[in-house]
């Protein structure tokens, strides 16, 4: 971890620590514990040591010297009284947890505008013609729009899954002491309120032993990295193959002085880094909450620090790869389309012409396709070039006759362009569905920012107005 970053937990951490005993002495005050002069002793001295520079060292080891800092400058008759009916486990795992959610918010966030940038891209292109390969093998045509609904659909998940995690998150361990709770039978779902929890982790064994939300977290963090770098080495590769077909801008390309002709796109190779660093970061949450042990936890600052930077690297790549689709690459829609025309990436409708057209029997016209597409290969011509002389050869091997097709009939089923306009089921490429797709998850979009942006403003007193979220 960097020094910035290093220093933004600490912050973090130490600002937490004065809202967690905040709402604990609160607690303290609602119980009768504490009468209200020691409750406005307490908190205007917890007041006093939270915009303090926070020391360095383990959660456990800032969270011990807060607790003395706040001793130390209370008047006498409430020393002490701020560890009462509190145990240092459900104060770590209380804070891990209000890090944990706002990571997650400030990731969620960066993911809607990532989809946001897609949805705009797709809207343009709902027409742009490019053919799908499968192991470098051609299987069919479709739209840019199209192939983009991949990843919006792999992201949309990825969203519902940091949601899922913060709602798991979102589960107040307060009141839990050390493990058994405490004889004075705290208020523990008023506690959670006051933090912005939604609700408690009901047993307390489990709310300062669990560690299995920090491996959800992480895998919720590590699957919008996943699906974003997938689309975005496809179209690496799409650069590769045909460098006319995605053009990177010149403002995003470095020269080398002794080879001045090479263009090489700058953004790749740093989304590239970014991913990783994510995927090493999840691994290494997920190691440790494997070996970590069945009872309460006091150490959890690696899989914290761990989780932060992941959360940073991949608002990192999240912005990187929207910067590429959005300003970086302009698409060559002539080029995508003239390759959506070869490789007979449509013969396939040929029987679909024969059954309808033509009624021909099914198995018949699979062997038919199958020839014809035989003898165009040994030809070396391309669909475009089907003649009805090609097809009723093929035929008089098959059925034993001519089938006799118009001149033109084959065209309106396997031109590029006519094939995708005819996959109009739903989610298909036929742009009036995509259109509706769009429509569709924007409005998803929208609906998941709103909530977003809710948790961020209910979350935000955590870290103070003026503190840094750790992914921000």
């Amino acid at each position: 971890m960097d020094s910035a970053m290093s220093g933004r937990y600490g912050e973090v951490i130490w600002r937490s620590l004065g809202e967690v005993l905040t709402a604990h002495v609160d607690g303290l005050l609602r119980e009768g514990i504490v009468d209200s002069d020691a409750h406005s002793d307490l908190v205007s001295t917890i007041d006093s040591v939270t915009p303090a520079t926070p020391p360095t060292g383990s959660l456990l080891e800032r969270a011990r010297e807060f607790e003395d800092r706040v001793d130390a400058l209370c008047p006498p008759r409430v020393k002490g009284v701020v560890r009462t009916g509190r145990g240092t486990a459900e104060t770590i795992q209380t804070v891990a947890r209000l890090l944990v959610r706002q990571n997650l918010v400030v990731v969620g966030l960066e993911v809607e505008s990532m989809m946001e940038a897609l949805l705009s891209v797709a809207g343009a292109h709902v027409a742009t013609m490019l053919p799908v390969f499968a192991r470098s093998e051609p299987v069919q045509p479709t739209t840019l729009a199209h192939f983009l609904g991949g990843t919006t659909g792999s992201l949309s998940r990825a969203s519902d899954g940091l949601r899922h995690a913060a709602e798991v998150v979102n589960q107040s361990p307060m009141g839990s002491a050390a493990m058994a709770s405490s004889r004075f039978a705290p208020d523990r779902r008023t506690i959670a309120r006051a933090l912005g929890f939604d609700d408690i982790v009901v047993n307390t064994f489990d709310a300062v032993a669990a560690v299995d939300y920090l491996a959800l977290s992480a895998r919720s963090v590590g699957s919008v990295a996943m699906s974003v770098d997938r689309l975005i080495r496809a179209i690496e590769d799409w650069i590769k193959a045909l460098p006319e077909s995605f053009v990177v801008g010149d403002d995003y390309v470095s020269r080398l002085p002794d080879v001045p002709q090479v263009r090489l796109p700058a953004l790749f190779a740093p989304l590239r880094d970014a991913v990783d660093e994510v995927t090493m970061r999840v691994d290494s949450i997920e190691a440790w909450t494997r070996r970590a042990e069945y009872g309460p936890q006091l150490y959890l600052d690696l899989p914290l620090m761990a989780l932060a930077e992941a959360g940073e690297r991949c608002v990192d790549a999240l912005g990187i790869a929207r910067t590429l689709l959005t300003e970086a690459i302009t698409v060559n829609r002539a080029v995508l389309g003239n390759r959506a025309g070869k490789a007979f990436l449509t013969i396939s409708d040929l029987v679909d012409f024969l059954i309808l057209e033509e009624q021909i029997a099914p198995g018949d016209a699979q062997i038919i396709a199958a020839r014809v597409l035989g003898m165009v290969r040994d030809q070396g011509i391309e669909i475009a070039a089907i003649t009805r002389e090609i097809v009723d050869a093929a035929g008089l091997l098959v059925i034993g006759r001519e089938i006799g097709i118009e001149f033109e009939a084959p065209s309106r089923y396997l031109a590029p362009r006519r094939f995708i306009e005819s996959r109009t089921a739903e989610g298909g490429p036929a742009p009036s569905e995509v259109r509706r797709w769009i429509g569709e998850e924007q409005r998803r979009v929208a609906s998941r920012r709103v909530a977003w942006e809710a948790d961020r403003a209910r979350f935000r007193p955590t870290v103070a107005d003026d503190g840094p979220a750790l992914a921000e």
